[in-house]
């Protein structure tokens, strides 16, 4: 049986602020990305599940989780490299033939937040194995068809954050980013649309629609490596 495990990104919920996630243009609802990749995961794996396909989420909701007065932005830092450990334990018990670490895009942070006119999908691996890098350019190429948006540009970032990469062409990147260097099966992290394009941001508090190309994009690719 083919297993997949799926990375919701960050935590969403309560903590979507001190992770720095958590978007809002003038008064309008708060767009916490954690939470977006959890309902993204979530669709998937009913997708998957319904074809077969054994599937590991790595977390679950933080929509209630109780930070207390004295939760501090250093005692966040500790709970973040916790779970983040917990997370790769997990998905390497699970051993699994694929893992997605499933993400939205942004090009400032929240904390800073500007609107942005560009918009565009990329994917992100650590190991430079050519069946790896085959599977990513497979799901970068689906979400730039499913998303109708090109491939992310470096120029669109920070300089100092888009150092941080190597565009391997074909919307596929090199990064070192902790669950790509330590989770031991193949790994594709999947970056969607940018949060703080205002078309974006605006379609993300009226509805799923985004989450729900999203997790089919995705569903299409891994067919498309396993099930073809």
């Amino acid at each position: 049986m083919i297993k997949i495990a799926l990375d919701p990104g960050h935590f969403g919920g309560t903590l979507s602020v001190l992770e720095d996630r958590h978007f809002v243009f003038s008064a309008n609802e708060p767009v916490k990305e954690g939470d977006l990749n959890l309902k993204v995961s979530l669709l998937l794996k009913q997708m998957l599940e319904e074809a077969g396909i054994k599937v590991l989420l790595s977390r679950g909701s933080y929509k209630n989780f109780k930070t207390g007065l004295k939760f501090t932005l250093k005692d966040f830092q500790n709970f973040k490299l916790q779970n983040w450990n917990k997370r790769v334990l997990k998905i390497n018990k699970f051993k699994p033939d694929l893992t997605i670490a499933i993400h939205f895009n942004s090009n400032c942070y929240s904390s800073n937040i500007v609107k942005t006119e560009v918009n565009g999908v990329m994917t992100f691996i650590y190991s430079k194995d050519k069946e790896l890098v085959k599977w990513a350019e497979i799901v970068s190429k689906n979400l730039s068809a499913d998303f109708k948006l090109p491939f992310c540009e470096k120029k669109w970032f920070l300089k100092d954050v888009a150092l941080l990469w190597e565009d391997l062409g074909n919307g596929v990147n090199f990064r070192e980013l902790f669950i790509l260097k330590n989770v031991k099966s193949p790994i594709v992290l999947t970056e969607g649309p940018l949060m703080n394009n205002l078309e974006v941001y605006r379609s993300l508090i009226s509805d799923d629609s985004l989450q729900v190309v999203y997790a089919r994009s995705l569903f299409k690719s891994i067919k498309e490596v396993f099930l073809v």
